[in-house]
């Protein structure tokens, strides 16, 4: 799959090719490469034999990340330092070993797509959560995943952080249950950025991968389009994560992809978020696979979300007209 980003502040710039961001993302990206688990793990001390740094057939990496959750606490990974309202990528390859996952108990098929965390602490699950400067967690904009697969499996997520965000941290649990959760060669990253033109790519190599392109679940929502590659569904009213822009000014919204003529509704809305992530207006087009949605984004909005109903997606591209 490929994915690329060319917006935002030039403040990101300078955050994403100015101090090595990259190099300063210890726990990930060394493929474990470390044998102690604290290096990667904050509170590695209260897991007590909950974790471990084992090599086991398969991997691709130095060595794997073995969970359990007998003690019933959550591995809380080293913060990562990141840049607000700039985009990511975080992949790993996972294997959940338990008597019954979802490759032979089709039921848990629903924790893949699920939004109600409170029903899923019997599955791996994994949570990305952010913190502000002085190391305040913020609420908004944290990332959920749960990961039933018993076979070796590709999760990727890809996400704008939230406003105001200044470190990242990976919270994981093996879940209540007997087995295993094994994660193997972690690697997380910014999107690359340039300012006034924001490109988002859907498009998926492999249908066999797991997790969320900026909001929307997959591999639930994968469906073949007309070019024959598997793009994300909307659905009936899909919603994207918050996605900063430029600031304020006049945009282009331009749609690759295939719109569902159904009977049900069929259109694509730019929602328009103020500073306290409330929707203060928006924009919308039924026609976007036929020519551009231009909107102006308001004085007092930090970014928007996408709206969409009925549209198979492969590449959304917003491209500011008076930078």
């Amino acid at each position: 799959m490929v994915i690329s980003l060319k917006p935002n502040l030039l403040v990101s710039l300078v955050a994403l090719f100015g101090a090595p961001i990259l190099g300063s993302a210890a726990p990930f990206n060394d493929a474990f490469a470390d044998k102690r688990v604290a290096a990667y793990v904050q509170n590695a001390s209260s897991l007590y034999e909950d974790s471990a740094l084992v090599e086991i057939p398969g991997m691709t990496g130095k060595r794997c990340l073995a969970l359990t959750y007998d003690n019933e606490v959550d591995a809380e990974f080293m913060p990562v330092p990141v840049s607000a309202s700039t985009a990511y990528a975080f992949s790993f390859r996972g294997q959940w070993e338990n008597s019954e996952t979802l490759d032979n108990n089709p039921t848990f098929e629903a924790a893949v797509g699920e939004s109600w965390r409170a029903a899923l602490v019997y599955v791996p699950t994994l949570n990305l959560v952010f913190s502000d400067a002085e190391e305040k967690p913020i609420k908004e904009g944290g990332v959920f995943l749960a990961m039933p697969y018993g076979k070796w499996h590709d999760y990727r997520l890809v996400f704008f952080t939230p406003p105001r965000a200044a470190f990242m941290k990976l919270q994981a649990r093996s879940g209540r249950n007997t087995g295993t959760f094994y994660f193997d060669n972690i690697k997380f990253e910014p999107v690359k950025s340039a300012p006034v033109e924001t490109v988002l790519q859907f498009g998926v190599s492999s249908p066999e991968i797991c997790g969320s392109f900026y909001g929307f679940i997959l591999p639930t929502s994968l469906r073949v389009g007309s070019n024959g590659r598997h793009l994300v569904s909307s659905g009936y009213g899909g919603v994207s994560s918050l996605i900063n822009l430029a600031g304020p000014g006049r945009y282009r919204l331009s749609f690759k992809g295939d719109v569902l003529r159904t009977h049900g509704m069929v259109s694509f809305g730019v929602q328009f978020i103020d500073g306290n992530g409330k929707k203060v207006g928006e924009a919308q087009s039924s026609k976007l696979d036929a020519e551009p949605l231009e909107f102006t984004l308001p004085e007092h909005s930090n970014g928007i979300k996408l709206g969409i109903y009925n549209h198979l997606i492969d590449e959304i591209k917003i491209t500011k007209l008076n930078p």
